[in-house]
């Protein structure tokens, strides 16, 4: 009977020390993004998957109103460039490639609406890993649509990160 009731204290005991171990490394979880301007214009379709990502992920972090006339903006994201690429890494005897590469290119900047640049154009590239299987097209085309919208999930992250660093003029 003892031994059933020390295996739970002994958990908990190691529960807490983990928590205490975490805390002190400085591990946190990932918060929402204040971004510093009350309005904000998106520069970029409504319909591409970027923007409906940045909108989704603007809105349900705080107060930021996304504008659709520029001229009513605090500062404007500008999608300049959108694009994704791939190259084969490796080839098997019958010439068929068995790995490549997927990469997810976006160039944007922030201005503001006096013109100041805030995030002068900015490039980033995403990469991942596809290990192609010539016998199942149909499953490879779906996860290469699954990785571009998990780059593209992380591009998000990446540019309100940037963008929540800006200290705009008062």
């Amino acid at each position: 009977m003892r031994q059933t009731l020390r295996a739970p204290r002994f958990l908990a005991l190691l529960m807490a020390a983990g928590a205490v171990t975490l805390g002190a490394c400085g591990f946190q979880l990932r918060g929402t993004t204040a971004i510093p301007f009350k309005t904000l214009y998106i520069g970029v379709a409504d319909t591409s998957p970027i923007a409906v990502s940045l909108r989704r992920s603007i809105r349900d972090n705080g107060p930021t109103r996304i504008v659709t006339d520029a001229t009513q903006a605090e500062a404007k994201l500008e999608i300049q460039h959108e694009s994704v690429t791939s190259d084969i890494q490796t080839i098997n005897s019958l010439g068929l490639a068995t790995e490549y590469n997927l990469y997810y290119h976006i160039q944007f900047r922030v201005v503001s609406n006096k013109g100041r640049i805030y995030i002068p154009p900015v490039q980033l590239t995403l990469t991942r890993l596809i290990l192609s299987n010539n016998n199942a097209v149909l499953a490879e085309n779906n996860q290469i649509n699954n990785l571009v919208a998990d780059m593209q999930a992380d591009a998000v992250q990446q540019i309100l990160r940037r963008i929540e660093a800006i200290k705009p003029e008062q």
